[in-house]
């Protein structure tokens, strides 16, 4: 019985936390978690991954004009496990369908080693310099 109320009582603590996680301010979303900000709306097109770096460093959004690119486990902290389709909260970051460049960089894949991830469905992959995809960018 004991047991049963602590694991009730830590979820209970548990989804007060995550509701307090992420807090809007105008177009910038703050992680309370990680510490880090997003910009609510991401590129609307796709990019190549240099561009998508250039595209952060260069973007004064929010009033804010110190945006970089999000490493691979920066982006996933986003993902929300419990979702699918997208697996992200949509009141926070209007995601659109489709892999988001990442800054990480896997040197065994050859033939795919800049790091994407999709917010669809939570997964990360492998994708070559001339592919285009979408940005969101952190600071």
């Amino acid at each position: 019985m004991k047991i049963q109320k602590i694991i009730t009582l830590s979820l209970v603590i548990s989804n007060l936390l995550c509701a307090e996680r992420f807090i809007k301010e105008g177009e910038i979303v703050y992680d309370n978690k990680t510490k880090l900000s997003w910009q609510r709306n991401p590129s609307s097109e796709r990019i190549s991954v240099n561009n998508a770096k250039k595209y952060c460093t260069n973007l004064d959004y929010g009033g804010k004009n110190d945006w970089r690119l999000p490493n691979q486990y920066e982006l996933v902290s986003l993902i929300d496990y419990k979702k699918y389709n997208p697996a992200i909260s949509t009141e926070l970051i209007n995601i659109i369908n489709g892999y988001y460049w990442s800054s990480s960089f896997d040197k065994r894949n050859t033939l795919y080693p800049y790091i994407v991830v999709s917010f669809q469905d939570g997964i990360d992959a492998g994708a070559g310099k001339d592919y285009n995809e979408y940005v969101l960018c952190v600071r």
